[in-house]
């Protein structure tokens, strides 16, 4: 009892900390090109904005919908604070998903740490907080991992039903999701496949793959049909494998790279991955 409540302090005590640390940054009314094309398009009509992801866009309507949502419920005056608020809680839902669902699989220890992990990290200084779809798709693909190796050790009806359900999410929140979705459920065939669990899970675990991607077939079509001056730039580039590792070493922005703040938290987090690998 004592251990449980030790846990409930230690994991509402660092969702309380990192709400209000990060919250202190919500008073950003800076907003780049791409940020302030998210609000615009959240700001349409639903039917100028289903127009527009069909003519004119090339990204899965997600995002947009639930930054719309989250504008509607603040002032208009405060739309710009209330884009910002729409990544930052979805960081904080992360961080719950991570002191609930994933202490299930792994304990106590590893969740918290996990969660700490997440809130020392220098690119959460980005994606907490930028208006784009990255934290959204970043929140669903580890909720989708989660669920994958779930259904591994432990096969429940229900964990396959997760898993479906995450997975048509984060295709419809980024295309790139379903590069790393590939990746996710290529590695849970292989491991069905080196465990001979197929013959017991195989059936619900394609059936899954089957309907997650089933459902996201439809919109695959809208960025090969959209015209060259979109669809050109929606494919995989040289380039973009060249420059992907560089997301993770620091975030697009150099004045973020170059703040005391972005150089703390890159030591702290790396003197802390390296205790807890050494299992200190």
């Amino acid at each position: 009892m004592t251990f449980k409540l030790n846990f409930r302090f230690l994991g509402g005590s660092l969702v309380l900390i990192a709400t209000v640390l990060y919250g202190f940054l919500l008073n950003n009314l800076n907003l780049w090109s791409d940020e302030l094309y998210s609000v615009l398009m959240a700001k349409d009509s639903w039917g100028e904005m289903w127009e527009l992801l069909l003519t004119e866009d090339s990204k899965p309507p997600l995002y947009y919908a639930y930054l719309k949502v989250i504008l509607v419920l603040f002032p208009k005056e405060y739309e710009i604070w209330a884009a910002h608020f729409a990544s930052l809680l979805l960081f904080i839902g992360a961080l719950v998903f991570v002191l609930t669902e994933v202490r299930k699989d792994y304990g106590d220890r590893l969740s918290l740490v996990m969660a700490a992990t997440f809130v020392l990290m220098p690119c959460s200084l980005w994606l907490a907080f930028e208006v784009r779809t990255y934290m959204l798709s970043a929140f669903l693909l580890f909720v989708a991992l989660i669920y994958g190796i779930r259904i591994l050790d432990k096969p429940k009806n229900s964990d396959f039903v997760k898993l479906a359900f995450t997975t048509v999410l984060a295709l419809y929140s980024h295309y790139y999701s379903l590069v790393w979705l590939f990746c996710l459920y290529t590695g849970i065939l292989c491991c069905l496949l080196r465990e001979k669990k197929l013959q017991k899970s195989g059936k619900k675990f394609f059936l899954t793959a089957g309907v997650a991607f089933g459902l996201f077939i439809p919109w695959l079509i809208v960025p090969l049909t959209t015209g060259g001056d979109i669809s050109k730039f929606w494919y995989v580039t040289k380039e973009f494998v060249k420059l992907s590792p560089m997301f993770f070493l620091n975030p697009f922005e150099p004045e973020i790279l170059q703040s005391v703040f972005y150089m703390a938290t890159y030591f702290v987090t790396t003197a802390f991955s390296f205790v807890v690998l050494c299992g200190v």
